[in-house]
């Protein structure tokens, strides 16, 4: 999930901090603000981070020595509407409505309301023919990574492991599309402690999965997007658990842990074959396939794989 970062420089202290608060807490957005009291905070930030936009008052300057660190694009936040910037500038009236100025920033960093759903949710799938390939490991570190709102780990695995059955309920509301999805969401979803990520863990049994047909999984990621609480969604999915396989249609992408041994290869090439014959060219194009390391999941092993992902 791409993340862009706004800062907010110099402008009065009060209307800094709300502002930031409400650009924080608004889930229709992708990017996250951070507010700096004084200009030398903000350098100070940019030694080792990075900023997609910046909101500045108006007079507000970056000499050349400045620019070296931040060279991205300045808005300047005006005390007057309809206030010419500077060529090359851009501004933004200050004493609107937030969401007016939060719709503003959306169509600056990504442009189309399309364009940012498409950027804001991301809907994948891990799936492997292999065992012991490190799948549950790669897709909750998918949804680790999740810097926006957090990533949701749907377990679709043919057996759970512990006495929970929260997904035999949830695909029973959504075989009835029931009205109630979301509000047993909120309340049932686990967060896993020391992350922003929430966790629905897989059925008892892979009966339960199996009735899922490709109609139902697409409801229920609209449902998921419509929702907004999670900004990555990742179904780990065992190798046999689904109907079928036109279910993978479903996906933003498709990563599949490996193993280099013959017996394993040939499983994966077995599958690809399967793909092949159902004519899911899209579907086959949309895999990547991946050597999870062994090692646990906050390992920075395991984050420079996911990084380099570029989900």
């Amino acid at each position: 999930m791409q993340q862009f970062k706004v800062g907010i420089c110099e402008i009065e202290n009060n209307y800094m901090l709300g502002l930031m608060a409400q650009i924080n807490s608004d889930m229709s957005n992708c990017f996250i603000a951070i507010a700096f009291s004084a200009k030398e905070a903000l350098m100070e930030y940019l030694e080792t981070g990075t900023l997609d936009l910046l909101m500045v008052p108006e007079g507000f300057r970056l000499d050349a020595t400045d620019r070296d660190s931040y060279g991205g694009r300045l808005i300047y936040m005006t005390d007057e509407p309809m206030v010419e910037p500077e060529p090359g500038y851009i501004s933004i009236y200050k004493y609107q409505k937030v969401s007016s100025i939060i719709k503003t920033l959306n169509s600056i960093i990504v442009g189309s309301e399309n364009t940012l759903k498409d950027k804001l949710y991301k809907v994948h799938a891990v799936v492997s023919p292999v065992g012991r390939s490190g799948k549950t490991k790669l897709a909750m570190a998918l949804c680790s990574n999740d810097e926006v709102r957090g990533g949701l780990y749907i377990g679709c695995e043919e057996y759970g492991y512990r006495d929970v059955n929260t997904m035999a309920d949830i695909m029973f509301l959504v075989k009835s599309r029931s009205d109630g999805l979301v509000d047993f969401l909120e309340g049932s979803v686990e967060t896993v402690e020391g992350s922003n990520m929430g966790m629905i863990r897989s059925a008892l049994s892979y009966q339960d999965i199996r009735e899922m047909e490709r109609e139902d999984f697409s409801w229920f990621i609209d449902r998921l997007v419509e929702w907004g609480r999670y900004t990555t969604i990742v179904f780990d999915i065992g190798g046999g658990a689904l109907s079928d396989v036109e279910i993978f249609r479903c996906f933003h992408r498709i990563f599949m842990p490996v193993l280099n041994d013959t017996i394993s290869i040939r499983k994966l090439d077995a599958f690809d074959a399967m793909l092949e014959r159902k004519h899911m060219d899209k579907t086959r194009r949309a895999i990547t396939r991946v050597n999870v390391p062994d090692c646990e999941v906050e390992e920075p092993e395991m984050l420079r794989l996911v990084d380099g992902l570029n989900v």
